[in-house]
């Protein structure tokens, strides 16, 4: 069953009218799409204009975007030949505008069409300083219907007027090549749907993602935060990764990626000859107290790489890392401190050293 027979997008902003075909595809609506490029061939289709047809399945449904300015007619002019037709009457409509002008909004409901004020909020937009609190303070009065943003737009603000929130390719973290893409992951969502529901009205609160059933998604959807830490925990605990022991991060970088990779491969091979090198230089009689003394044991050292780090390049500059993972952060930072001391690189190839970063990228 067809939710909508038809749905005629009125525009002429191709980003757009992209945007919006995938959203009606992906919502698997089954609807046939027609995109029209002004007002006039708009009314073409609908067969309200001289040289027009019958459309083949009555449309059920017409978005307009307001306020980009169309050849021909505009979107106002196309709502009211819509409304002065018999046929076509009843049609619902949907007048989008991102400007939240009175007059526009006045203008759709006198010719009855639906109208949302829409208002995007991100690094782009928000040039000034005071543009932030004014976009959310015109959210707060209902000057603005639907508020469309990054994730600023999930932490930390409360208004009870919001009664659905939508996150979009809501796994995006999850394909990140980090530890903690899973935590981040539950952590955005549940913050995120947070923001429903906050007033008299309950909250509704819908996901869009590829893998839906991973479980950072599924544990957040129930709010189980300790079957999320349980789950989450034991994967740390099984591949040595924080809050169960400690990294050091090796990062690589120049500008002549075959000289990176190379170097990255000889820090790694005289990273593991001086950790041998000082393994078979204390006694065995005495290497239990000793290690304890210098900051415990390497025994449990992990290296991973060298390989590409998830940002391979940036500002023309190549990027390899290595990876260390121990519990004994102190004996393993004194020793990438002397190794680092004799490493020989060339000029135009540089180390950097972090220890328990909080991004890998």
């Amino acid at each position: 069953m067809n939710l909508f027979p038809g749905v005629l997008l009125v525009d002429d902003d191709e980003d757009y009218l992209f945007v919006a075909r995938r959203a009606i595809e992906r919502a698997k609506l089954r609807a046939d799409v027609r995109v029209t490029r002004d007002g006039d061939e708009a009314l073409r289709v609908l067969g309200l204009k001289p040289g027009g047809v019958e459309p083949a399945a009555p449309y059920t449904l017409v978005v307009v975007l307001l306020d980009l300015r169309m050849p021909g007619l505009g979107g106002f002019e196309v709502l009211r030949r819509i409304r002065e037709n018999e046929r076509t009457r009843e049609l619902p409509v949907v007048m989008v505008s991102t400007s939240n002008q009175p007059d526009d909004v006045a203008r759709s409901y006198a010719l009855g069409a639906n109208s949302y004020v829409v208002k995007r909020m991100d690094s782009d937009t928000l040039k000034r300083k005071e543009d932030y609190r004014r976009v959310l303070g015109d959210l707060r009065t209902g000057k603005i219907d639907i508020l469309v943003g990054t994730q600023m737009i999930a932490k930390g603000l409360h208004f009870p007027n919001v009664t659905l929130v939508g996150i979009i390719y809501a796994d995006l973290s999850l394909h990140m090549p980090d530890f903690r893409a899973g935590e981040r992951t539950f952590q955005l969502l549940t913050q995120v749907a947070g923001r429903a529901g906050r007033g008299d009205v309950e909250g509704e609160v819908f996901v869009q993602a590829f893998t839906p059933f991973h479980p950072a998604i599924q544990y957040a959807r129930r709010h189980d935060f300790v079957g999320f830490y349980e789950q989450e925990i034991e994967f740390r605990e099984q591949l040595k990764y924080p809050p169960l022991s400690r990294i050091a991060l090796l990062t690589v970088r120049g500008r002549n990626e075959d000289k990176v990779r190379l170097s990255a491969e000889h820090l790694r091979v005289e990273l593991e000859k001086l950790l041998s090198q000082r393994a078979a230089s204390v006694p065995p009689a005495s290497a239990a107290n000793r290690q304890q003394e210098a900051g415990g044991t390497l025994n449990d050292l992990v290296i991973a790489g060298p390989a590409p780090a998830p940002l391979a390049r940036a500002e023309t500059f190549y990027r390899y890392q290595i990876m260390l993972r121990t519990r004994a952060m102190t004996k393993l930072s004194r020793t990438i401190a002397d190794l680092q001391e004799t490493l020989a690189l060339p000029d135009d190839v540089m180390l950097a050293v972090d220890i328990d970063p909080v991004d890998l990228a």
